[in-house]
C-alpha cells in the first residue's frame, strides 16, 4: 500500500504507483470515496478538474469537495493498494466463490499466466469490497448503504448556495451535485432522529440547499 496526500499526489514529485490499481480518499476517519484505476494519478487529476486553481469548481462531487475544503483538502489522505493489498477487502466481504476467484487471479498475475479480462474482473471484485469496507461518502455506484458528509465540509457549498440566491443566480453547482452525488450532502443532514426532528431538518436542507427533497 501506498500513501501519500492529496498535495504530494499532486504534486511534481508523485511517487510511481505501478500496479496500485486501488485507491481511497479519506481525512482521517472520514472515508471521502474509493474508486480504481490503471493510472490512479491521473485519475485523481480527472476528478479535480480545475479545482485547485478554481476552487467552486470540479469536475465530479469528489473534485468539488476538494476544491471546496482547500487548503485543508490538500493534506487528504490518498491511499493506493494493489490486488495483493486488496485480499484483506476480499476476505472479509465476498462470497467464497469470489474470493476464489480472486486468488487464481492473483496468482496468475504473480506468475505472468494472465488471461484477458482478469485484470478488470480483479479490480471491479477489489473496489466493490473496498466499498463495503469503508462505507464512503461520495460513492453512488453499487452502493447499498447511506453514509453522511459531516456538515463541516460543506460550508463553502452552503455559503456559496446563499449568495447565489441573494444574486438572483441559478445554483449551477447544485445541479452538479444532485447529478454526481444523488443529493448526498442532505443525507438528513445529520439528524437522524424521528419525527417532526427530521423533519425539520429536511426543511432546513431544503431552504440552504435549495433543492426539493432530500431523500435518497
Amino acid at each position: 500500500m501506498l500513501t501519500m496526500t492529496i498535495e504530494q499526489a499532486t504534486g511534481r514529485d508523485a511517487p510511481d504507483t505501478e500496479d496500485h490499481y486501488l485507491y481511497l480518499i479519506r481525512d482521517g476517519e472520514t472515508m471521502f470515496y474509493v474508486g480504481q484505476s490503471i493510472d490512479p494519478i491521473t485519475r485523481l487529476s480527472d476528478h479535480l478538474g480545475t479545482a485547485l486553481k478554481f476552487p467552486g469548481t470540479g469536475s465530479d462531487s469528489l473534485g468539488w469537495m476538494i476544491g471546496d475544503n482547500l487548503p485543508d483538502s490538500l493534506g487528504w489522505i490518498f491511499e493506493l493498494y494493489t490486488l495483493a493489498d486488496a485480499l484483506t477487502f476480499i476476505k472479509e466481504h465476498a462470497t467464497e466463490r469470489r474470493l476464489a476467484s480472486y486468488q487464481r487471479i492473483v496468482q496468475r498475475r504473480e506468475t505472468e499466466d494472465e488471461r484477458p479480462y482478469d485484470l478488470t474482473e480483479a479490480k471491479n471484485m477489489a473496489e466493490d469490497a473496498m466499498i463495503e469496507h469503508f462505507r464512503p461518502c461520495l460513492n453512488t455506484a453499487r452502493v447499498h448503504f447511506d453514509s453522511e458528509i459531516p456538515m463541516r465540509y460543506l460550508e463553502k457549498q452552503l455559503e456559496r448556495n446563499r449568495q447565489w440566491r441573494r444574486d438572483g443566480r441559478p445554483g449551477g453547482s447544485l445541479r452538479t451535485w444532485r447529478r454526481d452525488n444523488k443529493l448526498a450532502i442532505c443525507q438528513r443532514t445529520q439528524a437522524r432522529g424521528t419525527g417532526a426532528t427530521t423533519r425539520n431538518a429536511d426543511r432546513r436542507c431544503v431552504g440552504e440547499l435549495g433543492v426539493r427533497d432530500c431523500s435518497l
